[in-house]
């Protein structure tokens, strides 16, 4: 019965998904500065045109930005997807956990997503005056991001994580501190990292 099962996922592949996902962001400039973070939760819905390459777009709120009462993001990427697949490796582990997590894997099929493109956003200031943290200069928010997401296909729903890095011209914050060393720091760059469950539909 689970061989059936396994061979049924495999060979669903659908063309689009639906679902949300949540997570932390981080926004940085110099290298050993600490970052300006927040945690998001958004939506996000795909579809591949070939049941490779398509397009998914999405959209996120952030809820504490230093500087920043709420922000919104829309991601527009440009998405290439793995065949769905279990692992055919050996079975080596060393301790239980490994190896639960190696018979997850072989039981449940799973794809690996690669998205790249631009992301838009508006950033609400908190109009407080700042003497020691993150100030929001720009409320216009651009970025051109890279992401993959890894995903566990489990009838037609979809539960995995994801990693992404942005650039980020648009330098959306300043750090104002008495430290001559990181005062005036500009964010230029963030990191990603989330959870997500979608539903696959035809």
């Amino acid at each position: 019965m689970v061989t059936t099962f396994n061979v049924k996922a495999q060979e669903f592949e659908p063309a689009k998904d639906f679902g949300s996902e949540f997570g932390i962001t981080g926004m940085f400039g110099k290298e050993g500065i600490d970052g300006n973070n927040s945690a998001y939760f958004g939506f996000t819905g795909a579809y591949f045109y070939d049941l490779k390459n398509g397009l998914r777009v999405g959209i996120n709120r952030y809820y504490n930005f230093s500087g920043a009462e709420y922000a919104y993001t829309l991601p527009i990427y440009f998405a290439h997807r793995t065949k769905s697949s279990r692992s055919n490796e050996p079975f080596v582990f060393d301790t239980f956990g490994e190896f639960l997590l190696q018979l997850f894997t072989h039981i449940i099929p799973g794809r690996a997503e690669f998205n790249a493109g631009p992301v838009i956003g508006y950033f609400k200031s908190t109009n407080q005056t700042i003497s020691n943290g993150y100030k929001l200069t720009n409320p216009v928010y651009l970025a051109a991001n890279a992401k993959l997401r890894l995903t566990f296909q489990i009838w037609r729903f979809n539960l995995g994580g994801n990693f992404g890095a942005s650039y980020v011209p648009s330098k959306n914050f300043y750090l104002v501190s008495p430290d001559p060393v990181f005062n005036g720091n500009r964010t230029s760059w963030s990191l990603e990292i989330g959870a997500f469950l979608s539903f696959s539909f035809d």
